[in-house]
């Protein structure tokens, strides 16, 4: 079960966003991923998922705890989307090691 608690919240009127600090709890289960902490924090907050940005996921070695740090903006923003490994290509008369 995940468990999120607020450490700090600060509110920047001019780029109009949140900077929020949480502290997840994820006991029994492995550190989620970011598309699955972006849900929880919209869920917690009562905002869209397209506006919550994670900036950074920290996890404490030997216990089921994260930091975190994220942005919720007051627009939606644009996401990256993961890059595909594409595989090498090996030329004619290359040796392959």
């Amino acid at each position: 079960m995940l468990s999120l608690k607020l450490l700090s919240e600060k509110e920047n009127v001019i780029l109009k966003k949140k900077d929020i600090l949480l502290e997840l709890d994820h006991k029994g289960l492995a550190t989620p991923k970011k598309t699955d902490i972006e849900a929880k924090i919209a869920e917690h907050f009562k905002t869209d998922k397209d506006k919550v940005e994670v900036v950074y996921i920290f996890s404490d070695f030997g216990w089921a705890k994260s930091k975190i740090k994220a942005r919720i903006w007051k627009e939606p923003i644009k996401k990256e989307k993961p890059k595909e490994e594409k595989p090498a290509e090996v030329k004619e008369g290359e040796n392959e090691a």
